[in-house]
Formats: structure tokens, C-alpha cells, sequence
């Protein structure tokens, strides 16, 4: 069974990790949950759990756990890579074209911190045969398998320890530095935010992809809150946060992916016009009170818990279906996905195997919950596909029954 975890493993914040100012007490608490990324090798392995809660910053209002587990411990070992999914592929795609678009200059030399399995840099490449594209990455296995498929990637974090190494590589700066999501992930992002400032160039773009904490309240994605998710991000608090860095945001807008994300790009160009999209979406940020999350936890564990029937599984083991089975308490009794590194393991904390896809219609389960509901449109295309006839849940944005 989980137990929890000794403070020998984990560290509890007192001061807001973007402006340095006091946090306030515990807005919604999701009890402790085992690392959602930690999948078990046995049903017998016992695991740890670490309290989950936000807080908010008593002076900029940002969101943010203030339980930091050890890096090493969340990332060294990662399972998630970018190419399984053909929607988040073509979201990548889109992507890829907008930074060559508006990058400008050629050839492109391109660094991405957290650059996962490289599939963004392959797109640049596509799109630009000529790009000098370089990723890096913690997750040493994740890493070393792009590296060997051709993006040359560092297994190591990004940091300050790295900078001298990037300048020597690139003295006038990279021309665009790319950081999808790990701005929720990072503890110390004065650090890293330094850090991007000292390899970029001087004309270059700064861009980076979080999910945008609006969407997180306005659309109730509770399972979105996890341990690897330290920031809940909205555009006020991060102007201020990256100009003290040099970084001047000049433009920022919401994006469809993964629930509701955020595309900030930021330069230490200082002519470099700023789009009416910055300030309207600073205008739009007025309601953003994190304690309305815990009645829509409510309402979603009653109607996703009345909505199943008989035998369940779930389709997909994504990070937040450790989230989303703690505060609904739901049971099942497999989970199908893609992803090569999950298939043979085990839930984190719950201990449910995870196994092909494939072996979908063989079980013909009841009722197929889509924990991965940011791919739902695809995936029941798939299983419908396939012959499945079954009561499909898919329980957010907004809880679905087909």
C-alpha cells in the first residue's frame, strides 16, 4: 500500500516561486496521491504518496503547489513522449510553422528545453531543412532515443550549469528558444528564466507553451493538478515575472491543446511591437479564484461515478488519471493505451495493469472511460473503429456519455 513520504524526499515552499511573495493557506486540497508518473513494475511495489493542494501568491496571484518532489525523482524516468498521439503531432506541426513564420532569419538555430521525444524539432526541420536544431531533455532514455533518430538531444537539465556549454556552442545566442510546458514544471524559474535570457540572442524569440490557468478553472480540469504541475499559469504575473529577466512579452494567446493552453513569445528586443492580444488577455484575466475548483470536484465525481456501468476500464494512461482516480475514487479494472514505456506497468498508486490498446475488443469492457479526454474525438473514432459497442465516458470539460 502507498505510504507517505518523509520530508528526506520533498520540500514545502513558503514564498511564491515567480515573484518571491508570501503564499496564502491550502485554496483546494486534493489529499496525497502517489507521483502520477511513477508506474509500478508490480502490483506489490510499495509507493509513496506526497500531500496535493494549491496556494496562490498573496502578491501576484499566481497558482502553484508549494509540495516540490525532487526532479530527479519526476523526471529522470519520464514515460511520456509527444509522437503517440496524431493530434498532438499536428498540434506540433502548426506550431513548428508559426516559429519558422516569425522567427524570420535563416538558417534557424533552434534550442528546446524540454524537448520530450523531438518531434517539434523535426518538424522545424521539415519546415526548414537547413535549421541547426538542439534539444534537451532530463529523461535520459527519452533522449537518447532522439538522439539516435537524429535531434541531437542533452540528457540533463536546463539550467545554469548549462549555459556556458550553449554560449560556447552558439556565442551570439540561439535565435529561438523553445519551452513547451516544463514552465509548470520547473521549482526555481528565476534560474531558468535567467538562463534563457543568456542564450538568446539579442533579436531572437523566447516562446513557451503552459497550460493556462483559466482554462483550468472556467472548464474545471482538476486532474490537470499533479505533482509534476508546480505552476498554474496566467499572463498577469508572468510580464512582470520575465521582464525582470530581460524577456518582454509582445505576444500571447490561448491554445486548444491539451485542455486549454497558453503560447506566450517573449524577446529582449525592445522595438519589437506588442500585440493587442496581450492586453486583451490581461483584461479577460478577472476571475481567477482557484477555490471555485473544489465545488466542480464535487459535481464531477457525482456524475462520472452515476454515469458508469458494469465492467469499466479507462483508455489512456495519461499523468491525470492518477489525479482524476484520487478525488473520484473511481474502480476499473484495466488501462489500454499506446505509449511503449507504460504497456506491462502498473497505475501509479492504484496498481491497475496497463496494457495494449489492442487487446480492446477482446475484453469488450462495459464501460470505457477516456481518461485521456484531450484525445477523446480521436480515440473514439478509433475504438468505434474497431467494433466496440460499448457506454463511452468521457468525463471533462464536461462529462459525456455515449
Amino acid at each position: 500500500m502507498p505510504h507517505i513520504t518523509p520530508y528526506s524526499e520533498y520540500t514545502v515552499r513558503s514564498t511564491c516561486r515567480l515573484c518571491g511573495g508570501n503564499l496564502s493557506g491550502s485554496l483546494v486540497y486534493l489529499g496525497s496521491t502517489a507521483l502520477a508518473n511513477e508506474y509500478a513494475d508490480e502490483t506489490s511495489k510499495e509507493q509513496d504518496e506526497f500531500q496535493l493542494y494549491l496556494v496562490q501568491c498573496l502578491e501576484c496571484d499566481h497558482v502553484q503547489l508549494p509540495v516540490v518532489v525532487n526532479p530527479e525523482r519526476l523526471f529522470r524516468n519520464y514515460k511520456y513522449v509527444s509522437g503517440t498521439s496524431p493530434m498532438m503531432r499536428r498540434h506540433l506541426s502548426d506550431y513548428s510553422r508559426e516559429i519558422v513564420e516569425r522567427a524570420g532569419w535563416r538558417p534557424l538555430n533552434v534550442l528546446e528545453i524540454g524537448s520530450n521525444d523531438g518531434t517539434l524539432l523535426r518538424e522545424i526541420l521539415f519546415r526548414d531543412p537547413h535549421a541547426h536544431v538542439l534539444g534537451v531533455d532530463p529523461a535520459v532514455e527519452i533522449a537518447g532515443r532522439a538522439t539516435y533518430e537524429g535531434t541531437l538531444t542533452l540528457p540533463t537539465f536546463f539550467g545554469p550549469k548549462l549555459v556556458p556549454y550553449l554560449r560556447a556552442a552558439r556565442p551570439a545566442g540561439f535565435g529561438v528558444v523553445v519551452a513547451n510546458n516544463v514552465f509548470a514544471h520547473i521549482d526555481d524559474l528565476n534560474s531558468i528564466a535567467a538562463s534563457v535570457s543568456a542564450v538568446l540572442h539579442d533579436n531572437g524569440i523566447f516562446v513557451f507553451e503552459v497550460g493556462y490557468l483559466a482554462d483550468v478553472l472556467d472548464r474545471g480540469l482538476v486532474d490537470v493538478i499533479y505533482h509534476e504541475h508546480l505552476s498554474y499559469h496566467h499572463l498577469m504575473p508572468l510580464v512582470p515575472f520575465l521582464a525582470r529577466h530581460g524577456l518582454r512579452v509582445f505576444d500571447a494567446h490561448r491554445t486548444d491543446v491539451q485542455g486549454g493552453s497558453l503560447r506566450v513569445w517573449a524577446s529582449k528586443d525592445v522595438w519589437r511591437p506588442i500585440s493587442s492580444r496581450v492586453s486583451d488577455l490581461l483584461g479577460a484575466e478577472t476571475d481567477m479564484d482557484p477555490e471555485r475548483l473544489t465545488m466542480k470536484i464535487e459535481l464531477l465525481r457525482g456524475r462520472v461515478t452515476s454515469a458508469l456501468r458494469g465492467s469499466v476500464a479507462c483508455f489512456g494512461a495519461p499523468a491525470k488519471l492518477t489525479t482524476l482516480t484520487s478525488i473520484i475514487g473511481l474502480c476499473y479494472d484495466v488501462v489500454y493505451d499506446d505509449n511503449p514505456h507504460k504497456l506491462g506497468k502498473y497505475t501509479p498508486g492504484w496498481h491497475v495493469p496497463i496494457v495494449s490498446s489492442e487487446r480492446l475488443a477482446q475484453d469488450n469492457p462495459d464501460t470505457l472511460l477516456i481518461a485521456s479526454w484531450n484525445f477523446a474525438t480521436e480515440i473514439i473514432e478509433r475504438v468505434r473503429g474497431w467494433g466496440y459497442r460499448g457506454r463511452i465516458v468521457v468525463p471533462l470539460p464536461e462529462v459525456q456519455v455515449l
